[in-house]
């Protein structure tokens, strides 16, 4: 193998390194556009117009997302619809079933602790959430109109993967010894391609490389 080939493989390693290092292979956490991100959630609101509990539902669908309830612990959830809202109260997730139950849309039962002093009143069957309440809920009219809250997942954006070609022996795209895996990753990419200029003559069929794949030696 030649000194310029070792070179290249070595500058080939640094970038695999790199990839680690930056975590490219990991997931990007994102909210959708019109979500924002507020502890470990993604909300979205909307006081124009105020809607009824099926009616909120309704909006909420179209935006793929639903109405707020916990996925994970409690006082988390709470901590971030209370920074999520901007006044008045909305609908939470939470309903009174038949058996007389409060459950969350999950089939969770609703602990003593999700809700405002002296509630519910078992009155009604919808819960709400209002501003500067620390995130407990009061049980409300389904049919009272409010403001909308809708919650979603965080969008996950993964690394592409293309498959992997079987091994084969060196063609005109790649160097004598070494072999091709196939990941797309564009940070490390131009990092490589800087200090692959910068440190060593590259023939331009390896640059072309960069992007589509690695070469591993």
């Amino acid at each position: 193998m030649g000194l310029s080939t070792i070179k290249l493989c070595l500058l080939l390693q640094t970038w695999f390194i790199l990839s680690v290092l930056l975590g490219t292979s990991a997931a990007v956490d994102d909210c959708p556009t019109a979500f924002t991100k507020y502890g470990e959630y993604c909300f979205h609101y909307n006081d124009d117009p105020g809607r009824n509990k099926s009616s909120a539902e309704r909006y909420c669908v179209d935006l793929d997302s639903t109405l707020p309830y916990p996925t994970a612990e409690l006082s988390k959830w709470q901590e971030a619809v209370n920074e999520a809202f901007d006044g008045a109260s909305s609908f939470t997730g939470a309903i009174k079933q038949n058996d007389g139950w409060w459950r969350w849309p999950d089939g969770t039962v609703l602990q003593d602790r999700a809700w405002q002093a002296h509630y519910p009143l078992n009155e009604q069957s919808c819960s709400s959430v209002s501003y500067n309440s620390d995130g407990q809920l009061r049980d409300k009219a389904c049919s009272v109109t409010q403001p909308v809250l809708c919650q979603t997942e965080e969008r996950v954006d993964l690394e592409t993967e293309l498959t992997e070609p079987p091994a084969t022996t060196a063609t005109s795209g790649q160097l004598p010894g070494c072999r091709l895996t196939w990941k797309g990753s564009l940070i490390p990419a131009v990092i490589l391609l800087i200090i692959q200029l910068r440190a060593v003559h590259i023939p331009s069929f390896a640059v072309t490389n960069i992007w589509v794949g690695s070469q591993v030696c």
